[in-house]
């Protein structure tokens, strides 16, 4: 493609179309590598300055359907649809679970004081070598849409209370630092502010100083039975 093409993303943001990352969804459908560059071709002839990456994908959809793959036989869509699909204290539940398979011991559902106000936890989880973490929980039906700057702002506001708390004696837990999981991707504040801060992501294709800096669907494979 010659010129220069921006796309805007669910949170209104403007972005440089990615060809990579589209070549990359389509080819995570299943279709031949063949079939993938066939369809690119298809949606780049739509493609049109600031074009919502929904329509983008929408385009995909229904030229990956031509090829017998309708998404409910698509692994990486059903993956997303099953998560999305979930209902918010399930997901936490599931997460839970998927915090254990790592290896982490897990502690669900607390009230813990902080400094000055006392916090509902979903996670409290413990790592052997590196101590315990505040983990907190975003679920979102529309799977589309970013995490933004303002909740990870808002889980490390609560981190720092409850690290408070800990200094003068209101609870045993003495956090290392906080750590926020979504089934949603991030968005470049959000992402930023994190990494500034060491606060812990892993969200959907996308991990930050990680128990094993992988995204939330590298920890669910194998673990697919815990969706049934």
């Amino acid at each position: 493609m010659g010129k220069k093409l921006w796309v805007t993303k669910y949170s209104g943001e403007k972005q440089p179309y990615d060809q990579k990352k589209v070549l990359g969804s389509i080819a995570r459908s299943g279709v031949a590598k063949a079939a993938a560059a066939t369809i690119l071709g298809v949606v780049e002839n739509q493609l049109y300055d600031g074009i919502p990456t929904s329509e983008i994908y929408e385009i995909a959809d229904r030229e990956i359907e031509k090829y017998g793959l309708p998404p409910e036989r698509r692994p990486f869509y059903h993956l997303r649809e099953a998560l999305a699909k979930m209902g918010p204290f399930e997901f936490e539940g599931f997460v839970a679970q998927v915090l254990k398979k790592q290896g982490l011991v897990c502690q669900s559902d607390l009230i813990i004081p902080g400094f000055c106000v006392k916090h509902q936890i979903d996670v409290v989880a413990q790592d052997q070598q590196r101590g315990w973490y505040y983990v907190e929980i975003k679920h979102h039906r529309n799977f589309h849409r970013d995490t933004d700057l303002g909740t990870t702002a808002e889980v490390w506001a609560r981190f720092e209370d409850l690290k408070q708390g800990f200094s003068h004696g209101r609870h045993q837990y003495n956090f290392v630092t906080g750590w926020l999981v979504t089934n949603t991707k991030f968005s470049d504040h959000a992402k930023q502010y994190a990494k500034c801060k060491g606060l812990k992501l892993t969200g959907w294709r996308y991990a930050l100083n990680g128990h094993q800096d992988v995204g939330l669907e590298q920890m669910v494979k194998g673990l697919e039975g815990l969706l049934r």
